[in-house]
């Protein structure tokens, strides 16, 4: 799953599919249900990401079956938003939105504040698509609030940008602005932490680079060393040879000239 997951944030599509279907052949060998909901939903989201609607709908709905074998309220709150976000992608709203409260239900039942908001968040953005603006800010204003309660400013990205539009299709443009710099000091804040890391990173690798460059070239010069010394040997064995030889055919002449 690491592998399809580099896979994933490279856009290698294919590679990522290809190891999700070998760990499935493992998982339908084991019989292991709960991995197979996992992939499946996994897979669909690749295919959603494809653009290609019908395979990644017929991936969830299989992954809906095993969330419900496994009797796991969390695969089965994010299965059904899974097949609601394809009904919104090819505007069948009204289904979506049936999807879309099936997955809050179970979300709730597990009360998880994190999927909760993914949960608000996209109602509020489907009643949006339906010109349902006061519903929609309604979902909207649910998802920031508990956003905020458990501070992460990750959700809270994601909700302030279609909340400052839904005030500013209502006429509040005061309020539309408001959101709209909350949401740009987050986006800044996440930018400059993400860069922080990112020379950090880059620093680390530097490191990592100039210390293999000492060891490599420490690696060479010992090898030249111990080539100097190996060649001295074979030199010196070469002039004991050549030396030996010499003396050997010497004391030859000098016995046959006796």
């Amino acid at each position: 799953i690491t592998l399809a997951a580099i896979y994933s944030a490279q856009e290698k599509f294919q590679e990522e599919l290809d190891t999700y279907k070998e760990i499935l052949k493992e998982c339908e060998k084991n019989k292991d249900t709960l991995h197979m909901c996992i992939i499946y939903a996994n897979m669909g989201a690749v295919y959603g990401s494809l653009k290609d609607y019908d395979r990644s709908l017929e991936l969830f709905l299989k992954s809906e079956e095993l969330a419900k074998i496994t009797g796991n309220n969390w695969l089965l709150g994010n299965a059904y938003s899974n097949i609601g976000l394809i009904y919104q992608k090819v505007e069948d709203y009204e289904k979506a939105l049936d999807y879309f409260y099936k997955g809050l239900e179970y979300k709730q039942k597990e009360n998880d504040p994190y999927e909760m908001v993914i949960s608000y968040l996209y109602l509020g953005n489907c009643y949006g698509f339906l010109d349902k603006q006061n519903t929609s800010l309604n979902y909207l204003l649910k998802a920031y609030d508990l956003a905020d309660e458990i501070n992460s400013l990750q959700l809270l990205l994601k909700v302030l940008d279609p909340l400052s539009k839904a005030y500013n299709k209502l006429g509040n443009f005061k309020k539309a602005l408001l959101y709209h710099i909350e949401f740009k000091e987050i986006n800044d804040s996440i930018f400059n932490e993400g860069k922080t890391e990112e020379i950090t990173r880059l620093k680390m690798q530097y490191d990592f680079d100039k210390q293999f460059q000492i060891q490599k070239h420490e690696q060479k010069r010992t090898e030249a060393l111990d080539k100097a010394e190996i060649k001295h040997q074979v030199d010196l064995r070469n002039a004991f040879i050549t030396a030996f030889a010499f003396m050997l055919i010497l004391a030859i002449f000098l016995i046959r000239s006796y």
